[in-house]
């Protein structure tokens, strides 16, 4: 009995300490492949999401950038070669008559901000990232509701609309009223609750009216007058909404006569703009010129647009990206995902 005790308490029980060792050596093998299939699903799902949103962002941009560029100088009801008689007060411009000149619909700028004075080059664009583009653009293509009550003399200081009804355009907004031969423009004096739109002096907002007493519209208007709205748009890069982010597209609008400066969308890093100008008036784009090439403004017949967007996130991509970009070499300075969307636009008011 005693033998059969003692043979038995020598047997070994449990597991030795190798065999411990070597679970989990094998234990850390398994969590590290674990650790290292998430690691890499979770890159890949990164990399997805900034290519996702990097293509959001730029198509979008695309998308509002080209509705406006296609209507750059549309005057309204009037002819394309019409003469827009403006109404506003030079004096309340601040020397950018340029930013209300409808009679030139597009206006560029290489590597610096854009208009000289109280404009976006005095303080009203947020942030601007120097030597991209900026270009201004404008036309008169917002149509209203505002329907006119028959005729609108001359020298009338208003117009009148059909009755019971609201013009909705408010106060301040610049508005082009014509037809297939003429075309005024002035700056809304009374407000959007009206059945009128008013042209006085005093409009509550830069840059005011010339007194109607004393300049008239450019004739005498039946039924047929159309109402539009005037857009002034200062397209740019500029920063984004938040800090440590890229910078974004973003413009300065002027419809209401003074700066309103808004995002257009997040990620732009550079843009830059080529100006297809008419050489032999066929009133087609025959060459394409950098802004400070252009030496007629009223020749620009199509633009193309190169914008380089990038993701939000940075380390999203295993190197640097280097992409062709605006007939050179992109060299990125960081690990974000870049991509680059270009676009060429017809001019429809200067195209045959």
């Amino acid at each position: 009995m005693n033998r059969s005790l003692q043979k038995s308490s020598g047997r070994q029980a449990g597991v030795t300490l190798v065999e411990i060792m070597i679970s989990l050596v094998l234990g850390l093998l398994l969590l590290g492949g674990i650790v290292q299939v998430f690691l890499g699903s979770k890159q890949v799902s990164r990399t997805q999401e900034a290519l996702t949103e990097i293509q959001e962002n730029g198509r979008y941009a695309l998308e509002i950038f080209s509705r406006d560029l296609r209507l750059t100088g549309f005057k309204g009801g009037c002819h394309y070669d019409a003469t827009v008689n403006s109404l506003l007060n030079p004096t309340g411009m601040g020397g950018n008559f340029i930013l209300f000149d409808l009679n030139e619909g597009v206006r560029g700028w290489d590597g610096i901000a854009g208009p000289d004075g109280p404009g976006p080059a005095g303080g009203d664009m947020f942030g601007y990232v120097a030597n991209t583009d900026a270009i201004l653009i404008k036309h008169a293509a917002i149509r209203t509701d505002a329907i006119p009550d028959g005729g609108t003399d001359q020298d009338s200081e208003q117009v009148d609309l059909i009755s019971g009804t609201r013009s909705g355009i408010p106060r301040g907004a610049i508005v082009v009223v014509s037809d297939v031969d003429a075309c005024d423009q002035f700056q809304n004096s009374v407000g959007s609750g009206q059945e009128r739109v008013g042209r006085s002096a005093s409009t509550g907002s830069a840059p005011g009216n010339l007194d109607p007493t004393t300049n008239d519209f450019s004739k005498t208007y039946d039924d047929r007058l159309v109402i539009s709205r005037f857009r002034s748009a200062v397209y740019y890069v500029g920063d984004g909404a938040f800090a440590g982010q890229p910078s974004a597209l973003r413009r300065v609008m002027f419809d209401l006569g003074a700066a309103q400066d808004e995002q257009i969308a997040q990620g732009l890093v550079d843009l830059q703009v080529m100006y297809g100008v008419d050489t032999n008036g066929d009133r087609g784009a025959d060459q394409y010129l950098s802004a400070s090439a252009v030496a007629d403004w009223g020749s620009v017949a199509a633009i193309r647009v190169n914008m380089l967007f990038a993701s939000t996130e940075n380390n999203v991509v295993q190197a640097p990206m280097t992409l062709a970009f605006n007939g050179g070499i992109f060299n990125a300075p960081d690990r974000r995902m870049y991509q680059v969307f270009s676009t060429t636009v017809g001019v429809r008011n200067s195209l045959p």
